[in-house]
């Protein structure tokens, strides 16, 4: 596995103690917001296409050496990780398979929804001066209009419903319930726009399931799934918040490695039970 800090992330921020949400998502500086998310795709390109060419061992960890199966490169991204896999795989052929959690799309609906870290509405709403501020403000049409180049709902129909030239990206897209920095709205928009398939958790109560319109459900007696194109789960939020069930969802943790490994043994990924 390699993994990287994401753009004015860990080291990538400086000496400097300052929030990395507020510098990456810079609406104070809307041409340096716009180029974070164009240098993470890149990254994210560059990277997957240097793994897929790897053949010579990394220095030795632990007093192994390590190699890399150039035909094994799969992508996990998450919250702002997962915004550049839209962005890039459908334009790296040697990536089959995705996992994107807390991953959503839409700006003016993040801008109306989130909450975490900081209250990002209210101050939408100060900077406006409008307490009525919705989706057909001016502003907010303005603003999308800007950063469409590197909204994930606009890439999402590249990965499988209609793949980049013929390049198909099995996806898993993980969505917590209640997830207060990446809202539901955002993911069930990038949903729509992937045209994934909904599933609920085994362990989500029937009563929290919620379902919207523009995607097909897969019933839980129809599981495992061979998947050919994408699904979106949804869990129930775990202690430590909707935004990380990946990592912490019992359901989660197994739906995501088997589909990890199935993906690397079999070439197509299955969602199991």
């Amino acid at each position: 596995m390699v993994g990287w800090d994401q753009v004015l992330h860990g080291p990538r921020i400086g000496p400097a103690p300052l929030d990395p949400d507020g510098l990456v998502f810079n609406f104070r500086n809307p041409r340096a917001a716009l180029g974070n998310f164009y240098q993470a795709a890149a990254e994210t390109m560059v990277l997957a296409r240097l793994l897929a060419g790897w053949n010579e061992a990394v220095p030795e960890i632990a007093g192994q050496g390590v190699k890399f199966d150039p035909a094994g490169v799969q992508f996990f991204g998450h919250s702002q990780g997962g915004i550049s896999g839209p962005l890039a795989i459908p334009f790296v052929d040697a990536v089959g398979s995705m996992i994107i959690s807390g991953t959503g799309g839409g700006l003016v609906e993040s801008l109306l929804s989130k909450t975490s870290p900081a209250n990002v509405k209210d101050g939408v709403i100060v900077a406006l001066q409008d307490e009525n501020v919705g989706r057909t403000h001016p502003m907010l049409a303005l603003l999308q209009n800007y950063y469409d180049p590197v909204d994930p709902i606009n890439y999402g129909e590249l990965l499988f419903f209609k793949p980049y030239n013929g390049h198909k990206v099995k996806t898993l897209h993980p969505l917590g319930l209640g997830d207060e920095a990446t809202p539901p709205k955002t993911m069930k928009a990038l949903s729509q726009a992937m045209r994934t398939m909904l599933v609920k958790s085994p362990s989500l109560p029937e009563d929290q399931f919620e379902t919207y319109s523009g995607v097909q459900q897969i019933e839980e007696e129809d599981l495992p799934y061979k998947i050919s194109g994408g699904v979106t789960v949804e869990y129930a939020a775990v202690s430590q918040g909707g935004h990380f069930v990946v990592f912490h969802d019992k359901d989660a943790i197994r739906h995501y490695l088997n589909f990890l490994g199935t993906a690397y043994k079999f070439g197509t990924p299955w969602l199991v039970k």
